[in-house]
């Protein structure tokens, strides 16, 4: 369910069957990197961020994995 209340003290629900993010009805790449921007900007930051999430788009072209872990501490 998903519920809305109005500044008006109005109430609005409403079933959603299949929420996003489920494997009926999954995320596009780009609503994942916004989701993944939003947890972990207020961690790393949003140069650490941005960096992280480019070069895990583009994982079959990094010469070494092991050069993510740089990005991934604070």
């Amino acid at each position: 369910f998903r519920r809305v209340l109005f500044r008006s003290g109005r109430k609005v629900n409403q079933f959603v069957k299949h929420p996003p993010g489920t494997p009926e009805n999954p995320l596009d790449t780009a609503a994942v990197n916004e989701k993944a921007r939003s947890l972990m900007r207020p961690v790393l930051g949003a140069n650490k961020t941005d960096q992280l999430i480019e070069q895990v788009n583009n994982l079959e072209k990094l010469p070494r994995v092991r050069s993510l872990r740089a990005l991934l501490t604070v």
